[in-house]
């Protein structure tokens, strides 16, 4: 089938990597951002100023310059729009609109697993003007969520019943719907699981650790990813009968799955899905390391509705057996200079490096992922060398104020391998 050109949402510099090797195959790429500065855009042969989310505008973008394909990746709610926009045009597509809805609305996706009988932490859904009676049932201490919303927008820990109303409003503003979710909280550590759905059948690429710190009331917010994760292998089995039955139950029949779940004392809970690649740079971290690459996988899918991961043509080398990618934050200041990204990137080990925040950025106090000042991709033969890398590259990382003070958090600690499994040391 033909795919002269592509409609992707999104482009920022989790996006890259894809429009890159589009335009390398010759495809015309037509971008959809509402910013109009986004990193991409000077490698798109279009462009339409408009909200990843918005379907509408997708759809019309689709149209109106006659697309083969549509697709997003790195990113989670544009995953509805892009479904709806292909099958408005007659493209083909790796998930139909219904599975896309109920991979980025928590209010259909919670119903889908509780069906399933797949563990989560217990929920209750609100809107403008509930009060705290909706909660009836819960256990505190609870985290509340827009119910369709992504990278850690509007999520805040609630001690009590009563700090609902406290945060209630400000987390709606993160809603498209304007609806909320309320669950329990449950002391844990996170994983990631990236994979691919092939006419049902899931192959698990890889189970990652997904280091969050807390800046209370906002949780979660992921520091670094690291390979491999220490529960991988004393949870295996569980971990892949968990990701095919959270696949049935959402029906996902083809195309990219990445889940997020809580290991707990005593059980996984599923927290988030997807059917996207992952955020944190997958696309360059995983394919060392599991043997798929995953943006030709993800192109390729795109032209007939499906793709399977056994082919050769899918084939990647494998060169480490271990990698971290630190997600670098700063502390709040005005950014005025920034250290020279060849002297990180053209580290052995270091596969990418980049700084996301131009100079005259204003950064405040740390809510969601939006803040990510800079990222670091390092592989190694083993979890040591890939410490090591990251010991020496990090003082080389500098975002610095007006006054020459470095804003750069110093989270080093949550991008390093450990040496041992931490499950008796649960957050």
């Amino acid at each position: 089938m033909k795919n002269k050109s592509c409609l992707i949402l999104g482009g920022g510099s989790g996006q890259l990597s894809l429009i890159r090797r589009l335009k390398e195959k010759g495809i015309r790429v037509v971008l959809q951002d509402r910013n109009v500065n986004c990193p991409a855009r000077f490698m798109a042969d279009e462009f339409v100023a408009a909200d990843t989310c918005n379907s509408e505008a997708a759809v019309e973008s689709a149209r109106r310059f006659m697309v083969d394909s549509v697709l997003t990746a790195g990113t989670d709610q544009p995953v509805l729009a892009a479904a709806r926009a292909a099958e408005a045009r007659g493209c083909p597509t790796l998930i139909s609109p219904e599975t896309a809805l109920a991979v980025t609305d928590k209010e259909v996706m919670k119903p889908l697993l509780e069906k399933a009988c797949i563990k989560t932490p217990g929920f209750r859904f609100a809107g403008p003007g509930d009060s705290v009676e909706v909660l009836k049932g819960l256990k505190t201490p609870m985290v509340l969520k827009p119910v369709d919303s992504q990278g850690q927008r509007g999520v805040v820990k609630l001690e009590t019943s009563d700090d609902f109303l406290k945060y209630r409003d400000a987390s709606l503003k993160w809603s498209r719907r304007g609806r909320l979710i309320v669950e329990e909280y449950h002391p844990n550590r996170e994983i990631t699981v990236s994979g691919w759905v092939y006419h049902g059948e899931t192959s698990i690429w890889a189970v990652t650790d997904r280091v969050t710190r807390n800046f209370f009331p906002h949780i979660g917010l992921c520091m670094a990813h690291r390979y491999p994760s220490a529960y991988a292998a004393s949870h295996r089995n569980e971990i892949r009968e968990l990701t095919r039955k959270c696949v049935k139950a959402l029906g996902i029949e083809n195309g990219p799955l990445y889940f997020q779940y809580l290991i707990t004392d005593s059980e996984i809970l599923v927290n988030e899905t997807a059917a996207r690649l992952g955020g944190a740079y997958e696309d360059i971290s995983l394919p060392p390391v599991c043997g798929t690459d995953l943006i030709e996988i993800l192109i390729c899918g795109a032209k007939k509705g499906y793709a399977d991961p056994e082919k050769s043509e899918y084939g990647f080398p494998v060169g480490a057996a271990s990698f971290a990618v630190p997600l670098i934050f700063c502390r709040p200041g005005e950014i005025a200079s920034t250290a020279e990204e060849r002297s990180v990137r053209n580290f052995p080990g270091v596969t990418s490096f980049r700084y996301l925040l131009a100079n005259g950025t204003v950064i405040g106090p740390p809510t969601n992922s939006v803040q990510r000042a800079a990222y670091m991709v390092v592989h190694g033969d083993s979890p040591a060398e890939v410490n090591r890398i990251l010991r020496r590259t990090w003082p080389r990382i500098s975002l610095k104020d007006r006054e020459g003070r470095q804003l750069i958090r110093n989270t080093l600690g949550y991008a390093l391998n450990p040496d041992r499994e931490l499950t008796d040391e649960l957050k």
